[in-house]
C-alpha cells in the first residue's frame, strides 16, 4: 500500500474532519493489518470489534456508523444520510470491486422550489420539522452490509445497542452540542416542545456535564428492530409510524410514502492516477458529493507544481502558499459547477480535464496571491 506524502497527510485529515484544526503529527504510525478511526473511541472500538470477529472493512464501517448514531446523535444520527466508498481487492486475478454508494437524505415530495419561500422568514429550512429530509442512513448502511459485508446485522449492530442501553460518558463535544441546542431553543422557542425528549434524555435538561452517563433506551429499541428485521421497521413499520406521527403533529413534510419510496444509488467511484513524487491510485466519491472532484483537482494542481515543493517542509510558507492558491481555484469551481447530477448537468469531465488543470496550475504565481474575484 502506498503511503501519502507527509505534507499531504494534514490536507486529507482536514477534509475528513470537516475542516477542523488538526494537531501536528508527533510521529508516523504504520498499521500493518487494519485501522479504524472515528471521532469517538466507543465508535472506533465498535469497528475494531468487528475486525476481531473476522469481519471486513465494511462490517467495521457499518458498526462504527451505527454506533456514531448513539454517541454523536447531533451529527451522525439515524435521521441523516451519507456516502460510502468501497474497495475490495480482486482475488485470483479478478478485477477489484469498487463502488460509490449515495444514501444521502432526499427531499420529501411536498418540498418543491417554493416550499420555504411560502413559509416566510424564520429559518424553517434549517430548524424544526420543515427542515427534515427523508433519511438514508439506515438504508445505505444496511445495503453496504448486505452487499459487501460478511457479518450478520445482529452482530454488527450489537455495539450500538449496547452503547444506547448502558450509556456513554458525555465528552466535551457532547456538552458543547447541548449548549448549542440551548441557544437554538432560545432563538426558536416553538421548538422546545418537539425537542423535549432530546433535551431531557440526551442533555439532562441542559445540565449535562463531562463524564455524565447519557443513555438512550428508545434508540436501543429502534436499533434492535433494525437488527432483527432490517430496514422495513424504519421505512414501513413502527419507526416509520413514529416519524410520520411526529411530522403530522408539528406540520413536517415527511410522509409514509416518502419513507417507503426512499431509494439509494450506487455508481462507480471517481478514479484517477496522481503522481506526487510517487504514483497513487485515488478513489473518490462522484457528485452529488463535491469532495471527490475537489480532492482530485487539488491533487492534480499540486502534481503539476510538484517540483516547486521539493525541499519545502509541511506548513512552510511555500507549501501553504501553493496549497492555498490551488484551493482558491477548486472552491471557485465547487461554488459554480458542483451540484446534484439528478437535477443539473455537472461537468465533472471538464473540471478534471488535464488541459484545464494545466491552465489552473500554470496560473499560480509563487510570489503573489491570485485575485479571488478573477
Amino acid at each position: 500500500m502506498c503511503r501519502i506524502p507527509p505534507c499531504l497527510a494534514g490536507f486529507f485529515l482536514v477534509l475528513l474532519s470537516g475542516c477542523q484544526s488538526v494537531p501536528p503529527a508527533q510521529k508516523d504510525v504504520v498499521y500493518r493489518n487494519a485501522a479504524v478511526a472515528t471521532d469517538h473511541p466507543v465508535a472506533s472500538q465498535a469497528g475494531l470489534e468487528m475486525l476481531r470477529k473476522g469481519g471486513n472493512a465494511v462490517d467495521a464501517a457499518v458498526a462504527a456508523s451505527f454506533c456514531l448514531s448513539v454517541v454523536r446523535p447531533y451529527s451522525c444520527g439515524l435521521g441523516g444520510g451519507g456516502f460510502m466508498l468501497v474497495h475490495q481487492p480482486g482475488r485470483d486475478g479478478a478485477e477489484p470491486l469498487q463502488a460509490a454508494i449515495n444514501y444521502r437524505e432526499t427531499a420529501p415530495a411536498m418540498v418543491g422550489p417554493d416550499y420555504y419561500v411560502s413559509l416566510g422568514e424564520g429559518g424553517s429550512s434549517r430548524n424544526g420539522h420543515h427542515a427534515v429530509g427523508v433519511p438514508g442512513s439506515v438504508a445505505g448502511l444496511l445495503w453496504a452490509l448486505r452487499n459487501y459485508g460478511t457479518l450478520d446485522r445482529a452482530t454488527v449492530l450489537a455495539p450500538a445497542i449496547r452503547a444506547a442501553e448502558r450509556g456513554v460518558r458525555a465528552d466535551r463535544s457532547h456538552v458543547e452540542a447541548a449548549e448549542e441546542l440551548a441557544k437554538r431553543l432560545n432563538e426558536h422557542p416553538h421548538l422546545r416542545e418537539p425537542a423535549a425528549y432530546l433535551w431531557t434524555q440526551l442533555c439532562h435538561d441542559g445540565k449535562v456535564q463531562r463524564g455524565d452517563v447519557v443513555r438512550n433506551p428508545d434508540q436501543a429499541k429502534a436499533l434492535r428492530l433494525i437488527a432483527e428485521h432490517g430496514a422495513d421497521p424504519f421505512y414501513r413499520g413502527q419507526i416509520a409510524d413514529a416519524i410520520v406521527a411526529t411530522m403530522d403533529a408539528y406540520g413536517g413534510p415527511v410522509t409514509h410514502a416518502d419513507l417507503a419510496g426512499y431509494t439509494l444509488s450506487e455508481t462507480p467511484p471517481l478514479a484517477k492516477t496522481v503522481t506526487l513524487g510517487a504514483t497513487y491510485d485515488v478513489l473518490c466519491m462522484p457528485p452529488p458529493s463535491s469532495g471527490g472532484v475537489a480532492v482530485l483537482q487539488v491533487l492534480g494542481i499540486l502534481a503539476r507544481r510538484w517540483d516547486d515543493l521539493r525541499g519545502a517542509s509541511c506548513n512552510s510558507p511555500a507549501y501553504v502558499h501553493l496549497l492555498t492558491e490551488a484551493f482558491k481555484h477548486v472552491f471557485a469551481d465547487r461554488a459554480e459547477w458542483l451540484a446534484d447530477p439528478a437535477f443539473v448537468e455537472v461537468p465533472t469531465d471538464q473540471l478534471l480535464d488535464p488541459e484545464y488543470l494545466d491552465r489552473l496550475a500554470a496560473s499560480i504565481a509563487l510570489d503573489a496571491t491570485g485575485n479571488p474575484f478573477a
